[in-house]
């Protein structure tokens, strides 16, 4: 009853004035002519994410769940996203998108001791919605950046894609007779610990608080001038060929958070992970570890040291042949 009470409260002002349902196909098709052809398809791009929206997830602050607009009238779900996508194409984003709030959710043990609670950031539903459709204006850039054999964040490209390139080079050189060297890498709480000045054009701090990140993250002294080196060329999304406005809305998105805690009359600002909640997390880490392997990439290259395979990684089982697999254990590899 109360998620009801939540929905009928949020949207009954659009229900009361848009009685009469009709589908989004038909919808479209009378959609008003927009003097900015990016108001249109973001917009588009909205109304159709909400049916692709998973269910059974947390609500909001609000109350709100994804069900709510999931399965909200297609003409109602226009007038909603419609005055949002003019206020963020004008520049005017919604506050509560940039606030979360921190609860502490008790999981086992003493309640007296802090170690027994986990932390979770609540965010603007909404919010939620908007970025996953804005997804759609930054893929198409990210698959020509980065390396063919990239995934995380792109679609169509999951770790099984991965994970048949890495079994097919190693299968390579097994029967070429190569020497081989696999270098694995787990990085601790990635998507939290990301430095976003890394990736937008953000205000980034002097070369020595870059040189203090180094010096915790047991950067080798030697390698202290190429990092300032590459950080001083711009954030990796520069090196992405995205249109400017797109540009300019994704870096405000993902350039401002903050945070509440209840009991607490101060809001906290951070500037270090990928925000609360948010659908941009592994679009900000694939952004900047594209730019890394690319500088690597480029290193090898002009070092003579890049072997060409006699394969491209197209030649490999497509990821539709994937899908058709009934079963794949590990021990199939």
């Amino acid at each position: 009853s109360t998620l009801l009470e939540a929905t009928k409260c949020q949207f009954s002002t659009f229900v009361s004035s848009h009685r009469s349902p009709v589908s989004a196909q038909s919808l479209f098709s009378i959609l008003p002519e927009f003097d900015n052809p990016l108001q249109c398809k973001m917009l588009r791009e909205c109304v159709d994410t909400r049916l692709c929206l998973k269910t059974e997830k947390a609500a909001d602050l609000s109350g709100l769940k994804f069900e709510c607009f999931r399965y909200l009238d297609a003409e109602v779900s226009r007038a909603y996203f419609d005055p949002l996508v003019r206020f963020v194409i004008a520049g005017s984003d919604p506050i509560q998108w940039f606030l979360d709030r921190l609860i502490a959710l008790f999981k086992q043990g003493l309640p007296s001791s802090v170690d027994n609670f986990r932390e979770v950031f609540m965010a603007d539903i909404t919010s939620k919605c908007f970025k996953k459709s804005f997804r759609s204006f930054l893929t198409p850039a990210i698959k020509t950046f980065c390396l063919p054999t990239a995934c995380g964040g792109i679609q169509s490209r999951g770790t099984d894609t991965a994970s048949l390139f890495a079994q097919t080079v190693i299968q390579y050189c097994r029967f070429a007779k190569l020497s081989l060297i696999v270098l694995f890498l787990d990085l601790t709480s990635a998507f939290a610990s990301l430095r976003r000045f890394f990736v937008c054009n953000s205000p980034r701090p002097d070369d020595r608080t870059i040189l203090n990140i180094c010096v915790k993250m047991g950067v080798p002294p030697e390698l202290f001038r190429a990092i300032l080196g590459a950080v001083s060329e711009g954030g990796a999304l520069d090196f992405f060929e995205l249109p400017p406005e797109i540009r300019t809305i994704f870096q405000r998105l993902v350039s401002k958070s903050a945070f509440v805690f209840e009991g607490v009359p101060d809001i906290f600002a951070y500037d270090k992970g990928s925000s609360a909640g948010t659908p941009f997390a592994d679009i900000l880490f694939i952004d900047i570890m594209c730019r890394i392997i690319g500088i690597i990439y480029e290193e090898l290259r002009a070092s003579d040291m890049l072997y060409q395979f006699p394969f491209q990684p197209s030649s490999l089982i497509t990821q539709e042949e994937i899908c058709s697999m009934q079963c794949a254990h590990d021990c199939s590899y």
